[in-house]
């Protein structure tokens, strides 16, 4: 049985249902990234930049999707 293996998208789906601080989802993008080879999908392991711009382009786009619903 292997063990589930987060992405940035989950990441950010976790932030979004958390009341998180930013000082906190930055604790936790930390810890994931200390953790990586346990918790990580493998193609986020390699390079941190990577993983935490793929973090910001996935909050980005949820920020927008949340904001277009506003409008309508």
């Amino acid at each position: 049985m292997s063990k589930y293996l987060y992405t940035p998208k989950d990441i950010v789906v976790f932030f979004d249902y958390s009341d998180f601080r930013k000082s906190d989802e930055k604790m936790v993008r930390e810890d994931l990234w200390e953790n990586r080879d346990i918790v990580l999908d493998p193609k986020y392991r390699k390079d941190k930049k990577k993983f935490i711009n793929e973090i910001s382009k996935y909050m980005v786009i949820l920020s927008l999707k949340e904001h277009k619903k506003e409008l309508e």
